[in-house]
């Protein structure tokens, strides 16, 4: 159940972007770009057909972009659906091959870019803002049918199905940040009682703390032997946490987290005596 929650959420995200792309890719500022063409339509056989579906495109120089019609009796309509779609470009035709120089930008016509990229920029924003929140109330419908779990202090999301190797990432990377973005959509705001969203799956979290804790023995064991420091791999801050918990409870040492991320990590050392 989360984890089809997670894929929607990550496919409406993408498809927000590559929208946000593309609009991107029509501005025109100046230099030739095949992308500005994308929604010309041109009326084929009484069909409103794609540009380069009728024609070979291609851009001569920064500065000029080339329209080779397939049929040259398509010409002007070539020219009228350019103009029709109001690019702000003047076609120039010799009977065989329409060419579009790209005007250059005026401080004025600067200005309107700016605008129109903002106007862009928040329309990709309420796309997102709408993806999370529809992913917040499908992850509260989840709760409520049992799907995941709660105690005293967290609620507990268990992902199931193929590929899990995949939603955990390398050394849970992946996992952590779906758990990250799970926490942010459900308790963005900070209204009510708030509790950390625990994504595991696999029993991976279990694996790991377990596989963390042995590491962190080994260390206190080398640390103690040595009568120095023992320096661990870099670690996400969970991670860190439960090392230093888990050797809170050891007689003789010392832990410590030292450097910045992402190559933050445990350092052990005898205590002092």
């Amino acid at each position: 159940m989360v984890n089809d929650i997670v894929k929607s959420l990550q496919g409406d995200i993408d498809k927000a972007i590559e929208a946000f792309r593309r609009e991107l890719g029509k501005v025109r500022t100046g230099r030739a770009n095949l992308s500005i063409l994308d929604g010309v339509r041109v009326e084929y056989y009484g069909t409103p057909t794609p540009l380069n579906q009728v024609a070979s495109l291609a851009v001569a120089d920064a500065r000029l972009i080339t329209v080779k019609p397939w049929e040259r009796s398509l010409i002007p309509e070539i020219e009228k659906a350019i103009r029709a779609a109001q690019l702000g470009l003047n076609p120039q035709s010799d009977g065989e091959l329409v060419r579009l120089p790209m005007p250059a930008l005026t401080q004025e016509r600067r200005q309107e870019l700016v605008k129109v990229v903002k106007k862009m920029a928040e329309e990709c924003k309420v796309a997102l803002r709408g993806a999370r929140r529809d992913a917040n109330e499908m992850l509260k419908e989840a709760l409520k049918d049992s799907a995941i779990t709660e105690d005293d202090e967290r609620l507990h999301a268990s992902l199931s199905g193929p590929d899990l190797g995949v939603v955990i990432g390398k050394r849970g990377h992946t996992i952590d940040a779906v758990q990250y973005l799970a926490n942010a959509i459900v308790f963005r705001g900070g209204e009510g009682e708030r509790k950390e969203i625990v994504v595991d799956a696999a029993g991976y979290r279990e694996r790991r703390r377990s596989s963390l804790e042995n590491l962190a023995d080994r260390a206190a064991s080398e640390a103690l032997s040595i009568r120095g420091a023992v320096a661990l791999e870099p670690m996400t801050a969970v991670e860190r946490k439960i090392v230093h918990v888990h050797l809170a409870e050891r007689d003789g040492v010392a832990t410590s987290s030292e450097g910045t991320e992402p190559n933050r990590h445990v350092v052990v050392t005898p205590a002092p005596e």
